[in-house]
């Protein structure tokens, strides 16, 4: 069986000016450089990937992207929800 190899790191910097959401910084798997960041995008309703530039991006990584922001999306909503 292969070994599961980390795609990414998420490290929390902080809640938004409103501090209703979160900031991430999205590093490399060894956690040495920064690849973007994971942000709340008010338009779109939802957590969305800004990546730095001249950074590349193979479809693992892409997915473990994806699924963070997903599952961050989930769990904001699901807050909201018990406000209510």
């Amino acid at each position: 069986m292969p070994a599961k190899i980390s795609l990414c790191k998420f490290d929390f910097v902080k809640k938004s000016d409103s501090g209703k959401t979160k900031i991430w910084k999205v590093m490399e798997p060894g956690g040495e450089y920064e690849i973007g960041y994971i942000k709340w995008h008010g338009p779109w309703r939802c957590y969305v990937f800004e990546p730095l530039g001249y950074t590349i991006y193979e479809k693992n990584c892409l997915r473990a992207i994806a699924n963070f922001c997903e599952h961050q999306n989930k769990e904001t909503r699901s807050s909201w929800r018990k406000k209510k």
